[in-house]
């Protein structure tokens, strides 16, 4: 576990993914690193799409907490791409238990990195909960949002003391204008040609970090985010066995009819699925997945919402209409 841990022996720059952002010509640090609660006990899941940078968070909280002072002993980190399953995971936590005692940590940070890859990992991580042995820590379980598509994370009841779920998104427009030299809070009128420029960067590029440096480096987007986008769906639909094809179907019907409001039955429609109940089904697994965002119609008097009425429907990433309309066979909505 030492090589996962360089801050143990004073060599934080030894971390490849520090090491990879500090030599970065366009970095910025997510507003989670500096917003997580770390009050004893709680246990997080920090989850987000694939290569939205989770890991490299993770990493720039330790490196934060470091150079505010905090003992590195008391920092564990883990990546569970290394265990199989919910038995080997165990062997780690004991790890983790034992060198606590033995160097005398009374509250520890634990990092489990990418936690879904070993199968059940949630039976390891509960038993240890229960039995006491992080009662005074802090875990920060980080992975995929398939997490709540298999409802894995409903199996902590009353066992997360102050942990919370929290989201890492890519770049929004305002946190990319502001990497590109606009100043934060600046007067739009005065910056609008720059910002009409940089929109257009970055209706391209989107927010994932390896295209947002690609883009602001003037290499222009990135095709590998792409395929990022594609890979990881596809991987994603193969561990909760859903049909691709389902989702192939309706991500083309989608971006036929984005912007305008559509109704289940009309997309089901458009998507030759045999109901508007498959449609429900696959639209609701693809806003788990946080590949779209589903907007519907509101009472301007009462401010309900009503799911009965044709609802917009808007992919998560600027770059997503351009990735699963290659994928798909579709044209993107819009002027491009």
């Amino acid at each position: 576990m030492d090589f996962l841990n360089p801050w143990w022996r004073g060599r934080l720059e030894e971390d490849p993914h520090l090491a990879k952002w500090a030599e970065s010509p366009v970095r910025w640090i997510p507003k989670w690193v500096y917003e997580v609660d770390l009050t004893p006990f709680s246990l997080h899941f920090l989850l987000g799409p694939r290569q939205v940078g989770k890991t490299t968070a993770l990493k720039l909280l330790i490196k934060r907490l470091v150079e505010e002072g905090r003992d590195p002993r008391s920092i564990f980190y883990y990546s569970c791409e290394l265990v199989s399953d919910h038995k080997e995971l165990a062997e780690v936590l004991r790890e983790v238990a034992r060198l606590k005692e033995r160097w005398g940590v009374a509250s520890a940070l634990i990092i489990l990195d990418e936690v879904t890859y070993p199968r059940e990992w949630y039976r390891a991580l509960k038993f240890f909960i229960d039995q006491g042995f992080f009662k005074n820590d802090v875990i920060i379980a980080s992975g995929s949002v398939s997490m709540y598509a298999k409802r894995e994370v409903e199996t902590f009841p009353g066992r997360r003391g102050r942990g919370r779920d929290y989201v890492l998104y890519p770049l929004s427009f305002a946190a990319f204008a502001k990497l590109a030299g606009v100043p934060e809070g600046a007067d739009p009128a005065a910056w609008r040609s720059k910002l009409a420029e940089l929109l257009e960067l970055y209706l391209d590029c989107g927010g994932m970090p390896t295209s947002v440096i690609s883009c602001l480096t003037g290499r222009g987007a990135d095709s590998q985010t792409w395929q990022i986008f594609i890979s990881s769906l596809s991987f994603d639909l193969a561990r909760l066995g859903r049909s691709e094809a389902y989702v192939k179907r309706l991500l083309k019907a989608v971006l036929r009819t984005a912007p305008s409001p559509v109704s289940l039955s009309a997309l089901a429609k458009e998507a030759e699925l045999t109901s508007h109940k498959i449609a429900f089904t696959y639209l609701n697994l693809l806003e788990g997945l946080y590949i779209l965002k589903q907007l519907f119609w509101v009472n301007p008097y009462t401010l309900e919402e009503s799911f009965k009425k044709p609802r917009k429907i808007h992919l998560q990433d600027p770059a997503m209409y351009s990735a699963f309309a290659r994928w798909v066979g579709a044209t993107p909505p819009g002027p491009r």
